[in-house]
């Protein structure tokens, strides 16, 4: 097993959530060395702790608390895709259109390709929310509450150097990520744009239950994962090989549920990246930042800074 000076490890340092370990630790529920633990099983152990799959699309949200291992995990599940497109090339997007009407008309491009889309709700969201923050804290009314969509229009700086300084949790080398600045502008502002739409009579997202009723009017009711408990995740593993996927019930069960972890598929991303640029290159890789923006901003706004960050490749 490796000890936590052969891991690489990194944290969330742009995190401003609550979702983090070191509350935890400081009431002793668990120490340190219980992350470290978990840090190397997830390195040590791929065969125990991960199922072989085909990645396409995201169909689960990368919330920790799921027990199904069914394909590709981003934040909102296949939210992500939305989220791609109206930070990206926009080609779904019409100047004008809610949130809900653009999850619409993505959900349903991607269901005709015969591909599956899936998200989540939980069994505590208090109306309008439903469960999922990646949805629910995408934008608010109230404009001093940090939401995702202006977490990427103030602080998109420090979303790319987050990007461009992931380490192999391995190896310790940097994985190359090196965000084009045209595209960094062209993400950033798209996302001031939406943003400053909060507040006027006619927003871009209005709430968490209008997109959860978006994904169920085009995937069905199955489309839903329903989760339940309390938040434990104690670190983020963004996975950026091809084959596999992270079987988050057996880790609830090796761990008797006292932490979890975050899950984010980098291919998942990327191959949804290809479905809404119909192969265009320039469009893939314009989408392909703006999901991982999306999924970095969206973890910086639900957890806090010293959640682990473990990559792997």
């Amino acid at each position: 097993m490796k000890t936590s000076q052969q891991i690489y490890n990194q944290s969330l340092t742009i995190g401003i959530g609550s979702i983090e370990p070191a509350p935890h630790i400081a009431k002793a529920e668990y120490g340190w060395e219980l992350i470290e633990r978990l840090q190397s099983d997830i390195l040590d152990s791929p065969g125990e702790l991960f199922k072989p799959t085909e990645i396409n699309m995201p169909v689960q949200c990368a919330d920790g608390r799921t027990l199904k291992a069914i394909g590709g995990s981003a934040i909102g599940g296949s939210f992500t895709a939305v989220m791609a497109d109206c930070l990206g090339d926009r080609r779904f997007y019409a100047p004008g259109d809610s949130a809900y009407e653009h999850a619409l008309k993505v959900y349903d491009y991607v269901v005709k390709q015969d591909l599956k889309i899936g998200g989540h709700d939980d069994d505590y969201a208090v109306s309008p929310n439903c469960g999922c923050g990646g949805e629910d804290k995408l934008d608010s009314l109230h404009t001093d509450s940090m939401s995702i969509l202006r977490f990427v229009s103030e602080h998109g700086v420090s979303v790319k150097r987050t990007l461009e300084s992931l380490l192999d949790a391995n190896t310790g080398e940097n994985l190359g990520i090196k965000v084009d600045s045209s595209l960094h502008a062209t993400i950033v502002d798209q996302a001031r744009e939406l943003h400053s739409l909060s507040g006027t009579d006619k927003p871009y997202v209005s709430n968490g239950l209008d997109l959860r009723k978006a994904m169920v009017e085009v995937g069905g009711p199955d489309s839903i994962d329903h989760l339940s408990g309390d938040h434990k995740e104690v670190m983020a593993i963004i996975d950026c090989r091809t084959d596999n996927i992270l079987d988050r019930a057996v880790l609830a069960e090796r761990y008797a549920g006292l932490v979890q972890a975050f899950y984010i598929n980098v291919a998942s991303i990327r191959f949804a990246s290809e479905v809404l640029s119909a192969g265009n290159p320039q469009a893939t890789e314009l989408n392909f930042m703006a999901g991982l923006y999306y999924n970095i901003a969206a973890s910086a706004v639900l957890a806090g800074p010293s959640l682990r960050l473990l990559t792997l490749t």
